[in-house]
């Protein structure tokens, strides 16, 4: 079986609660299955509201005023 690359974007605000804990044990089962598997947790991220400045529709990305930090590069808008 070829291996996958796994993004889990974990947007519950409680560390350690029931999401958290859902989200790693899908980590783990990945991992053992040989797959690479990322973690990113919103909770740790400043996520700012869209401005309505549409330079996301120009860039393919968020502005940096909006979202200060970046998904991890795997991450795009063509995937949504």
């Amino acid at each position: 079986m070829m291996s996958k690359k796994t993004l889990i974007i974990s947007s519950s605000p409680r560390k350690g609660g029931n999401s958290e804990t859902l989200a790693a044990a899908f980590a783990e089962g990945a991992r053992e299955a040989g797959h690479q598997v990322e973690t990113v947790f919103l909770r740790e991220k400043q996520v700012g509201f869209c401005k309505g400045c549409l330079v996301c529709l120009k860039l393919g990305t968020a502005s940096s005023r909006t979202m200060p930090w970046k998904l991890p590069p795997k991450c795009t808008m063509q995937m949504c």
